[in-house]
């Protein structure tokens, strides 16, 4: 029977502010656990088919810092919908996987203020982890279940791409508590009581379809927090 494994991950630690809660970015400390959490993904080998973002720039900064050091950055689907989705909806979306294309679009992921490191000499020490200048992100979900890009005006050559997330053996979700934490205790097999920012649980369940999937029914193969 084919397995699917989903890694859920909590986005890094990100600055405080007054400003909008969308758009804070992550601290020194947040882009050094993410970068440490990239290279300890990558010494496990792990290669995920997809990685399924919050457009939210501490959540989207996280999973490019991961994708980068996987040599994953053109695997990065960027949704709204993450940003402030409840567990149940949760829940349904990664059951609905099967149903749903992923849209490579090329944007300027500059503008999103969510690329490189905010030290520079952390950056020079760390070159490999900022070479997201050709990034390029999905964007929104439409209602014909394929994830097409909004607000950004492209044409027909800059649609490079498209995932079929039903054919995904491995998936990255990078999202927020306390959703991104109690899906874990949801689908998986035992309860989790904390998971901090830059925390990951990995799940792999014995299933053909993510349609199959049924609460606590996910093989607990992974579980780090900072």
């Amino acid at each position: 029977m084919q397995m699917k494994r989903i890694y859920f991950i909590r986005h890094a630690e990100a600055q405080s502010g007054n400003g909008s809660d969308f758009e804070r970015t992550l601290s020194y400390a947040g882009e050094l656990c993410a970068i440490k959490l990239g290279e300890k993904l990558r010494s496990l080998g792990l290669a995920p088919d997809l990685i399924i973002t919050s457009s939210a720039i501490r959540a989207l900064h996280t999973a490019l810092i991961i994708a980068n050091a996987l040599d994953a950055t053109k695997r990065v689907a960027s949704l709204r919908e993450l940003y402030d989705i409840g567990l149940w909806d949760l829940a349904k979306f990664v059951r609905s996987l099967d149903d749903i294309r992923f849209f490579e679009c090329s944007v300027n992921v500059e503008k999103y203020n969510a690329v490189g490191l905010s030290s520079e000499k952390h950056r020079d020490a760390n070159a490999e982890n900022s070479a997201f200048k050709s990034t390029k992100i999905p964007a929104s979900i439409s209602e014909n279940n394929a994830i097409s890009c909004n607000n950004v005006e492209i044409s027909s050559t800059d649609v490079v791409q498209n995932f079929n997330a039903a054919g995904a053996e491995c998936v990255f979700i990078v999202g927020h508590n306390p959703t991104i934490g109690g899906i874990c205790s949801l689908l998986g097999e035992k309860e989790i009581d904390k998971f901090p920012p830059c925390s990951i649980c990995g799940l792999e369940f014995d299933i053909h379809k993510f349609s199959d999937i049924t609460d606590h029914s996910g093989r607990m193969v992974m579980l780090q927090r900072p």
